[in-house]
This record gives C-alpha cells, sequence and structure tokens, in this order.
C-alpha cells in the first residue's frame, strides 16, 4: 500500500510534530478536530484508503478519532496504521517535513 497512488495518509498529531516530519504527501488533520474540512475532504476524496496515524506505537485515540470522522464524512475504507508513525520511520519507508499545502484544518 506504501506506494499505491490510491491510498492516502492523514497524519493526526499536532500542527508542530507534522511539520517536524511526516508519511511523504500526508494531509495533516489536528486531533482536536470536530468535523473534516471542506478542502481536507476534497483531497482524500479521490483515494480508495485511507490510512490514519500518529505517534502512538500501540492504541492511538487521535488516530481513532480522526478515523472515525473521517468514516463518518462518507469515505469507505478508512484504516489506523498500526505502530504509528515510529513504525513507518523504522521500516524506512519515506517521510518529509514541512507544512501541509493542501490543508485548511491543520490547528
Amino acid at each position: 500500500m506504501v506506494s499505491d497512488p490510491r491510498v492516502a495518509f492523514v497524519d493526526c498529531r499536532s500542527a508542530l510534530e507534522y511539520e517536524g516530519g511526516h508519511v511523504t504527501g500526508a494531509t495533516h488533520i489536528g486531533p482536536s478536530a470536530t468535523s473534516i474540512a471542506p478542502l481536507s475532504r476534497a483531497v482524500l476524496a479521490s483515494a480508495t484508503t485511507v490510512i490514519t496515524y500518529c505517534d502512538a506505537a500501540v492504541q492511538c485515540d487521535r488516530s481513532q478519532h480522526v478515523a472515525e470522522l473521517l468514516r463518518k464524512s462518507g469515505l469507505p475504507d478508512v484504516r489506523v496504521l498500526e505502530g504509528g508513525m515510529p513504525a513507518w520511520l523504522k521500516s524506512g519507508y519515506p517521510a518529509e517535513s514541512g507544512t501541509c499545502a493542501d490543508c485548511d484544518d491543520s490547528k
């Protein structure tokens, strides 16, 4: 799934954590979100699978919360990345730093 362009990643950490390093191309939806902003929904709409993640190695309430919001917004296949960002980096998958250019709800 890592190289599948139809899979989208959503970082559920704080904006500062996202800017410090995230899955390459990930969208940011902060942990305090109460709904999915239109721009984020539009960016994710073309994905066949959306994967949320945070920094927790075991269970991440932030990822679960955002995953539930995404499901409620109509996205059919939403999953939570087991092991979060630590597992992603340990596996050697691509990461980048910086702000989210396609996000309107990154705070």
